[in-house]
């Protein structure tokens, strides 16, 4: 009878103590999760304090940490350039009275209302004939314009003098500055619509 009283005490007391080991594990677990979620905490405060550091002494030329400023100062640059090229790729740009972005060929600042000037028109230079309706040029070969869709003009067959002589004729004459048709206001040479009331100029 001792026999069996001592079997059950020592497989009682096998029990408390693998009982006791899943709670020291379960509390193990639950204080390194803690301190996990506190390093956490301490590196967010730890990243606010230097960033508000860099905020306050950047312009600072004596500050304490001035490599690691110069080269926070250089990626934000950088990142100022790649930006501005987004918005150049997707067709935006500034309004020169507040600076807010602003489509091209907008003729208002949604921000401050100031009228935008027109994009002007990138000169190219391409050898051919000018076109007698737009102006632009018609590349040598092609039997009408790209840009309108009227024909191209024929070059006369003549000497080098007589071109010569009509190049200064053609520089003399004064040409009327193109208007829009709609609303009147003046309009790039050779754009298709009118930037102002989006009339077509065709």
């Amino acid at each position: 009878m001792a026999f069996f009283e001592q079997l059950g005490k020592k497989i009682s007391d096998a029990g408390q103590g693998i009982s006791q080991s899943t709670k020291n594990m379960a509390e193990i677990s639950r204080l390194n999760s803690a301190i996990a979620e506190d390093k956490k905490h301490i590196a967010g405060y730890t990243a606010a304090i230097g960033e508000s550091y860099y905020k306050r002494h950047r312009d600072d030329p004596m500050n304490e940490e001035p490599e690691r400023i110069n080269n926070i100062n250089k990626l934000y640059a950088e990142i100022a350039r790649y930006e501005d090229r987004i918005k150049e790729l997707r067709g935006i740009g500034k309004c020169p009275n507040c600076g807010a972005d602003v489509p091209n060929g907008a003729a208002f600042c949604n921000a401050c209302g100031a009228r935008q000037q027109p994009p002007r028109p990138v000169q190219t230079t391409v050898s051919g004939i000018e076109c007698p309706n737009c102006h632009s040029m018609i590349a040598e070969g092609n039997k009408f314009c790209t840009n309108c869709g009227a024909p191209a003009p024929q070059k006369p067959a003549q000497g080098p003098a007589e071109s010569v002589s009509e190049a200064p004729e053609a520089e003399k004459a004064p040409e009327e500055p193109a208007v829009c048709p709609g609303c009147g206001e003046p309009v790039t040479e050779g754009s298709n619509f009118c930037t102002n009331c989006g009339a077509h100029l065709g």
